[in-house]
């Protein structure tokens, strides 16, 4: 038994929705640090099953869109919507 009473199958059930960390970067070519940096920020949804970190797949999908839909544009060095000398 588990600690919320469910047999060990049911958890595993519930993990059908979850990819290891390896595949949200092959999913979203990010480097598997990165992946665990975003689940650390709170920016996607994880849990771990043993020594291993699961990723929420819905929620790397949601972050992809959002990440996506900034397009080009993007807020650091190099990738401002206009040059600093510029004025």
């Amino acid at each position: 038994m588990t600690t919320n009473g469910a047999s060990p199958a049911a958890d595993w059930a519930d993990l059908a929705d979850y990819i290891t960390t390896e595949e949200a970067a092959d999913l979203s070519g990010y480097h598997v640090n990165y992946i665990r940096r975003i689940m650390r920020q709170g920016k996607i949804k994880g849990r771990k099953a043993g020594i291993v970190w699961l990723i929420e797949r819905p929620s790397l999908l949601e972050y992809l869109a959002k990440v996506n839909a900034l397009g080009t544009r993007r807020f650091g060095p190099g990738g401002m919507d206009k040059p600093i000398n510029e004025e």
